[in-house]
């Protein structure tokens, strides 16, 4: 089970909850709480509106020789990193080499490369792209070609009608 707190697909925004009491706003930090900081914890009375806002979200995509395929809710500003965690990593028969980011631009698919073999073993940030609404996170298996990115083009329609 994901950690409530660093689980990186929720769509709660702890960090920013509202307490409305007698016509005044306190703010809570609820993430703080959970971890221990008194000073967030206010008694309810009668009449309070606890309101806990919905954390601003990009919906992007993992596909191919990831552990969890599929749609994933993150964090504005999330990257390749952020999403290939949310899926649970890569395969054994990942070709990480061939990664791609498959993102709309003006309509059209363009394949950006992710060399995840060089970003995960080697660290090399360059790979560690901010994914950007709507993208698809592709990794290919070691036997499929190298265009195989573009079977993502072809489902990209149902993927943002899903």
């Amino acid at each position: 089970p994901k950690d409530m707190l660093t689980d990186p697909t929720r769509t709660a925004d702890l960090e920013n909850a509202q307490l409305a009491r007698n016509g005044s706003i306190v703010r809570l930090n609820l993430t703080a709480l959970i971890k221990g900081d008194t000073s967030q914890n206010q008694a309810l009375q009668s009449g309070d509106v606890l309101t806990v806002p919905r954390r601003q979200v990009l919906t992007v995509y993992a596909m191919g020789e990831v552990h969890a395929p599929g749609r994933y809710n993150l964090p504005i500003g999330a990257t390749v990193l952020d999403l290939l965690n949310a899926a649970g990593g890569t395969m054994t028969n990942a070709r990480l080499s061939q990664g791609r980011v498959v993102r709309l631009v003006n309509n059209q698919p363009v394949s950006i490369p992710v060399n995840l073999g060089d970003l995960l073993g080697k660290g090399e940030q360059q790979y560690n792209l901010m994914l950007q609404r709507e993208d698809v996170l592709f990794v290919p298996a070691r036997s499929a070609p190298n265009d195989a990115w573009r079977s993502v083009v072809a489902v990209l329609p149902f993927l943002r009608a899903w």
